[in-house]
């Protein structure tokens, strides 16, 4: 998805579009799994719920990148890690 989002969405409605859903469904695949950990208590964003969901669809879309040159999960956990601490 990556590779589509700057290889082809800059000259393609088709592949920006593919590429839109794609964020939107794991935006609210994100928000919806935010929203029932702060329902049960388990954790307490400082921020919006939704702006939490758009950072960590970025982050996510950010580690498939970086894990292009730095393969391996340690790097990986490292930057969930970091995001994850910000909910607690």
């Amino acid at each position: 998805m990556v590779n589509c989002a700057v290889e082809d969405a800059p000259h393609s409605e088709a592949a920006r579009e593919k590429v839109e859903a794609f964020f939107s469904r794991l935006g609210r695949a994100f928000c919806g799994q935010l929203r029932i950990a702060t329902q049960r208590g388990q954790i307490r964003p400082r921020r919006c719920v939704a702006d939490v969901a758009m950072f960590l669809t970025t982050l996510a879309q950010g580690i498939n990148v970086s894990t292009k040159v730095h393969p391996g999960p340690r790097r990986a956990a490292r930057a969930v890690s970091v995001a994850l601490a910000q909910l607690s």
